[in-house]
């Protein structure tokens, strides 16, 4: 059954030789009015071609016109048929003046795989000026094979892969003589000359008259890149001499998959980040960031191993990123930072403390002193004074005991709105006491008493501080004084 379908193959190659001789043979005699005008020599007409190989034949275009002209050749068929590929020498336009004459070639290149046929190519010469002016001729190629034996076929079972896929190879090798071997067959996976895989297969015998299948099985690695593959296959005899070989390619597509993990850790002094980057696809990935979000907060205490490249501070969060630049298929990187721990103790220690400081200062007893003066200072003018005591903590304080000084500059007016102090005159002036048996938690006092200059003061009146003393909840006296106070 095999040879039968090889048959059918050489009968269709024969009608179609037959189908291109008469067309030859028709297309001469439409253009035979104009034949003297235009000759077409070819030499020779019948040419025997091995596989692998490639030869020429000349063709020489004669301008009978008595006009320069200039003339276009063509061939047909013009690309590859039965394993033959014609190509002319020269694909432009040839000028010609009246009565030259112009030789060119037309090379035929046989493939390995061509069968032994005979096949007609039919060349045709036309006038550029005037198109309806053409002349024809017929090459008849014959092909022979070098060996009887070579590779008839390769093919893949799939010619589009995605990442990791497999491709199963078929090679096939057809024996047209008798002869029996023995023969290797090497079949090769490139990624351009890069080669990938290798499989050497020893054929001890291939029968006459047959065709035989050779199939080898290659899995892609997960990480090969996307792209165009080749795969070729070379027959050479057991004395390692080349007979055959044959080519296919395959494509690869681009399947990007970047997988990202974390990973935490913890000490007493500190939290550790790992983000890991991997590219999973077959793709390279180029020119992206790692980004990481912390809140404004953590932010004090973030502390990466590699400095980031940016820094972005959005809606009381901050943004890291990390550029990378080219990550290959199968390779990984990494970004590692820490939240250390010590600096957010020391802060925190730091807060308590200041909140401490703070809370000591609000909540502890006070005095203040202050004056009400209205209108110009000058002698006589009475100013209104007042200290104000207040015990601000959560305690009760006994035994308060608030003293005050009047200068010599300036005179009591011993008439009192509130309580009395105790007044006694000295060279420094005038001192007052008050004495409170207790004040309770939040409870203040407010204690006036009335001054005039004794003399003109010019710029302003400056009076001593107040003070207070007293006996806390642990039974421990102590003093505190207000600020000195300055009357304009």
């Amino acid at each position: 059954m095999v040879f039968k379908m090889v048959d059918r193959k050489i009968y269709a190659l024969f009608a179609f030789s037959v189908l291109a001789t008469f067309m030859l043979l028709s297309g001469p005699a439409i253009a035979q009015e104009d034949s003297e005008e235009i000759e077409l020599l070819i030499s020779p007409v019948d040419i025997r071609i091995n596989t692998t190989e490639t030869k020429f034949v000349e063709l020489t275009i004669t301008n009978n016109r008595g006009t320069k002209d200039s003339f276009s050749l063509s061939v047909w068929p013009s690309t590859t048929w039965s394993g033959i590929t014609p190509n002319l020498e020269k694909d432009k336009f040839i000028n010609m003046e009246p009565g030259a004459n112009a030789t060119t070639r037309l090379y035929f290149s046989v493939d390995s795989s061509a069968d032994e046929i005979i096949t007609t190519f039919l060349v045709t010469a036309r006038s550029i000026t005037d198109t309806d002016l053409a002349t024809s001729g017929a090459v008849n190629v014959r092909v022979i094979r070098k060996t009887a034996i070579y590779v008839s076929d390769l093919k893949l079972d799939k010619y589009v892969l995605g990442q990791g896929d497999c491709i199963t190879i078929t090679t096939t090798i057809t024996n047209f003589g008798s002869e029996s071997g023995p023969y290797r067959l090497q079949s090769d996976v490139k990624s351009g000359s890069t080669l990938l895989e290798r499989f050497d297969d020893f054929i001890e015998t291939i029968d006459s008259k047959s065709i035989n299948e050779i199939e080898n099985r290659y899995c892609f690695d997960k990480y090969t890149m996307a792209g165009t593959y080749t795969v070729e296959t070379t027959l050479k005899t057991g004395l390692n001499k080349f007979v055959d070989a044959r080519t296919t390619s395959l494509k690869i597509n681009e399947e990007p998959n970047l997988v990202k993990t974390e990973k935490v850790s913890y000490s007493p002094f500190a939290k550790t980040k790992t983000i890991t980057i991997k590219n999973e696809g077959n793709v390279i990935e180029e020119d992206f960031y790692i980004t990481e979000t912390v809140s404004e907060f953590i932010s004090k205490f973030f502390y990466p191993e590699e400095t980031p490249v940016i820094s972005e501070v959005m809606e009381r969060k901050v943004s890291y990123k990390w550029f990378i630049g080219s990550l290959a298929p199968g390779a990984e990187t990494q970004v590692r930072y820490e939240i250390r721990f010590f600096s957010i103790w020391f802060s925190g220690l730091m807060i308590v403390v200041v909140v401490f400081l703070a809370f000591s200062y609000v909540y502890r007893p006070k005095i203040s002193k202050r004056a009400n003066l209205v209108g110009a200072l000058k002698r006589g003018k009475e100013i209104p004074m007042m200290v104000e005591v207040k015990n601000s903590t959560i305690h009760e304080i006994k035994n308060v005991t608030v003293h005050d000084t009047v200068p010599t500059i300036a005179k009591l007016i011993e008439r009192f709105d509130t309580m009395k102090p105790e007044v006694k005159k000295s060279d420094a002036g005038a001192e007052l006491t008050w004495k409170i048996k207790s004040l309770q938690p939040l409870e203040e006092r407010v204690l006036t008493y009335k001054i005039k200059p004794v003399v003109d003061v010019i710029g302003s009146l400056k009076t001593p501080s107040a003070t207070m003393s007293f006996i806390d909840r642990k039974k421990v006296k102590k003093t505190i004084a207000s600020r000195s106070l300055e009357i304009k």
